[in-house]
């Protein structure tokens, strides 16, 4: 069993300290010694229970004998313990008692500190508040070390900064000002232009529109003109050739009726010469006014004034018949 050196410099004693408290316990070291031997003399054996009865005897002793050494120690760190306290309460009074005399001591000797401090820091916040319009961070200066003519160098100069910078600043944002106002009527400009040109536009298309329109309404009439034109012959043409037809039909009809009259006629005439052979005049006369009223419905004409000249022949015709009569 390894047995850990205690030295009193490793707690902050002298070596005659740390004996006189390490001499309380030599009463028990010559009984610890036998302790150890007893422990070492069971703690290789094998366990049995002859073996097991004296390891308890030698707890016991083990007990008491921490308990003797527990008793010392509460004794003497219990003197200790107080000591500490009565020296502390000395010490405390003392504390005190010092305090309040050097705080009065502190006060008188930092009086002309104190003063050239707050003068220090009126002179600061005076500069500060001087700058601080040219500077954005003036709070975070210290401007009391300067002398008045520095400063007032300096305070020219951020003066001058600042007022070169606010006219800059000041020209660039006429400058940008005065851009945006171009490009503003420029746009307006432009948007005028593009209106103006897309209303000449949308002029000209409907004019174009118009146009387109007219040519195509003048197209669709010329070509409905020449559609009725074209009907319209059609129309004429198939009119004169029904018309045609007709008139060849009726001429045909007229051509056959002549010469069927004429067939009829010379059958008759050779008939009628032959009843004349075999009649006498009365016979004649009835066959006379017979071939005369044939003549006035054996031609058919389809002119108006042949028409009218056969009505005229017709009228005389009648006459003459009459005239026999």
């Amino acid at each position: 069993m390894k047995v850990e050196i205690i030295k009193a410099e490793d707690y902050g004693l002298t070596e005659k300290q740390g004996s006189d408290i390490s001499g309380k316990f030599k009463i028990l070291e010559e009984e610890k010694k036998v302790l150890i031997s007893e422990y070492n003399e069971i703690i290789t054996k094998e366990l049995t229970p002859e073996l097991s009865h004296k390891a308890g005897v030698l707890d016991k002793k083990l007990q008491k004998h921490l308990k003797q050494r527990k008793d010392i120690h509460g004794a003497n760190k219990s003197f200790f313990l107080n000591g500490g306290r009565f020296v502390d309460s000395i010490y405390n009074v003392d504390k005190v008692e010092f305090g309040i005399m050097r705080d009065a001591t502190q006060v008188i000797k930092n009086f002309a500190e104190n003063l050239e401090k707050e003068r220090i820091a009126k002179l600061n916040n005076k500069r500060v508040g001087l700058v601080e319009p040219y500077l954005d961070d003036a709070d975070n200066l210290f401007l009391a070390d300067m002398d008045e003519d520095v400063f007032e160098a300096y305070l020219l100069t951020k003066k001058n900064n600042f007022e070169a910078i606010q006219k800059a600043d000041k020209e660039r944002e006429d400058a940008r000002l005065k851009a945006i106002e171009e490009e503003k009527a420029e746009q307006e400009r432009i948007r005028l232009e593009n209106a103006k040109l897309k209303a000449d536009a949308e002029d000209k298309e409907k004019a174009l529109e118009k146009e387109r329109k007219e040519a195509k309404d003048k197209q669709e009439a010329i070509e409905l003109k020449a559609k009725k034109e074209r009907e319209q012959a059609e129309q004429k043409a198939e009119s004169l050739r029904k018309e045609q037809e007709i008139k060849d039909a009726k001429l045909k009809a007229e051509k056959d009726a002549i010469i069927k009259a004429e067939e009829e006629r010379v059958k008759a005439e050779e008939e009628r010469l032959q009843a004349e052979l075999n009649k006498g005049d009365e016979a004649k006369v009835k066959d006379l006014i017979n071939d005369l009223t044939i003549l006035k419905t054996k031609y058919s004409f389809t002119a108006a004034k042949t028409k009218k000249m056969y009505d005229s022949v017709n009228i005389l015709i009648d006459k003459v018949i009459n005239h026999i009569k």
